[in-house]
């Protein structure tokens, strides 16, 4: 099964089908959600910060419906809160090649519902 990576209805379900505030938080999320400082401070060993910034994207991913992202943020969080030894870089950059493409489904997504 391929990965879901922006489920729309349930983000329209979210907002109570006003596709308007879906499209400016949408908006909001590919303006300003960086990863850079995540991979920073997983570079540094500095696990409880990374594990925050993970947590924050593990939180606006869910309520935006953005699923499989989502889902390696919540790994990645856990991961790096129980400092279990996981390989991070490799848990980061699963994550971050998602996010990427998420990043471009949200933006065909705003195209589509701006319309």
């Amino acid at each position: 099964m391929d990965p879901i990576y922006f489920n729309v209805d349930e983000a329209l379900g979210r907002m109570m089908g006003n596709k308007m505030i879906l499209v400016k938080l949408l908006n909001k999320f590919v303006e300003s959600t960086d990863i850079v400082p995540l991979k920073e401070d997983i570079e540094k060993k500095d696990y409880a910060a990374a594990a925050e910034k993970a947590h924050a994207l593990k939180g606006v991913s869910a309520n935006l419906a953005l699923t499989e992202l989502n889902s390696l943020a919540k790994a990645l969080e856990l991961n790096l809160k129980e400092q279990n030894g996981a390989d991070y870089d490799k848990n980061f950059a699963d994550m971050a090649d998602v996010f990427e493409k998420t990043m471009t489904v949200i933006k065909e997504a705003i195209s589509e519902l701006s319309a």
